[in-house]
């Protein structure tokens, strides 16, 4: 693949991911819900996080990346694609209710570190 190809392929990458950010479930932060869009993704379980919250995970050794500021493997976007906030909330908190949900979720960095 040529370089122009190469540089191609992974803007269009980019901007895949940037649209997965933009859909309903994804603009929430993962882990603290707080409103987005939200400008990183944690790789290790393929979810939309903040900021604030995307710090704890790299204290906690995930993988971060900005969704500006990064190149994204075809193997990301399709971690991404697969993954998202909504099958995560499925795989993580399954049965648990809105209710029960809410009190689980933590409200600051200390409690978002214990929910990680």
């Amino acid at each position: 693949m040529s370089a122009s190809a190469a540089k191609k392929a992974a803007e269009a990458r980019t901007k895949a991911v940037k649209k997965l950010s933009l859909k309903k479930h994804n603009k929430q932060c993962f882990v603290c819900l707080e409103s987005g869009p939200h400008p990183e993704v944690c790789l290790s379980y393929y979810t939309f996080v903040c900021t604030r919250c995307s710090g704890i995970h790299r204290q906690l050794a995930h993988k971060i990346k900005s969704i500006s500021m990064a190149k994204f493997t075809e193997a990301d976007l399709q971690g991404l694609t697969d993954g998202g906030n909504k099958k995560a909330r499925k795989e993580w908190l399954y049965g648990m209710s809105d209710a029960d949900e809410s009190q689980f979720r933590p409200k600051s960095g200390e409690s978002a570190t214990k929910f990680l």
